[in-house]
C-alpha cells in the first residue's frame, strides 16, 4: 500500500507537533474518565497509566477488552491522577496546542485528568485535505504490521505522529 521505510521509533523527527491520547473507562461522555495517556512532543514518547480517582467509578468491560487494561490493575500500578497531570503538564511546558484524532473525547478526558490551558486540534489539520484519508491508511499500516498496538495511547499517539511526518517528508 505504502513504501514505508520507516521503524517505529520513540525518538521520533522532533519537527512533528505535540500529539495526545487517551485510552478512558468507557466511552461514556458523562461518566468517562482517563485511564492512560500518550504524548509525543520534541521528538520523544511518553506514556503514563492513571489509577482512577475515588469520584470515578464508570468501568466498561468492552472497553477493558479493547484497551487491555483491567480496573485492577490500575489500581495497583497506575499513578494517581493528580501526579500523572502535573508530570504531563510538565512535559508539555508552553506549548499551549497539541492534536489528536479525536480532539472532542481528548478534551473531555483532558478536562477531567485537570489539564489546563491547552488547545486539542485535529490531527487532520496538520496535513492537507487530500492527505487526510492517506493519513488514516499510514496510521492502520502501523497496527496491521504489527510493529504498534492499537488503543494503547503511547503507541496511537505515536502512529499519528509517525504518519503526520511521513506525509510531511514526502509532499511533491
Amino acid at each position: 500500500m505504502y513504501n514505508l521505510k520507516m521503524k517505529v521509533d520513540a525518538k521520533i523527527y522532533p519537527n512533528v507537533p505535540p500529539i495526545l491520547d487517551f485510552e478512558a473507562s468507557s466511552l461514556n461522555a458523562f461518566w468517562s474518565y482517563p485511564i492512560s495517556v500518550g504524548l509525543v512532543l520534541g521528538g520523544r514518547s511518553y506514556y503514563w497509566e492513571i489509577a482512577p480517582k475515588a469520584e470515578w467509578t464508570d468501568w466498561s468491560a468492552a472497553s477493558e477488552k479493547i484497551h487491555g487494561l483491567s480496573l485492577s490493575y490500575l489500581q495497583k500500578n497506575g499513578q494517581p491522577a493528580e501526579e500523572v497531570c502535573r508530570q504531563v503538564q510538565e512535559v508539555i511546558g508552553n506549548n499551549k496546542i497539541i492534536y489528536s484524532d479525536q480532539p472532542d473525547w481528548e478534551r473531555l478526558w483532558a478536562k477531567a485528568l485537570g489539564l489546563q490551558n491547552i488547545e486539542i486540534r485535529d490531527v487532520r489539520s496538520l496535513v492537507s485535505p487530500h492527505e487526510e484519508s492517506m493519513l488514516a491508511d499510514i496510521v492502520a499500516h502501523f497496527f496491521e504490521s504489527g510493529e504498534l498496538q492499537a488503543h494503547n495511547a503511547k503507541d496511537d499517539a505515536l502512529a499519528l505522529a509517525l504518519a503526520v511526518n511521513h506525509l510531511r517528508n514526502n509532499r511533491r
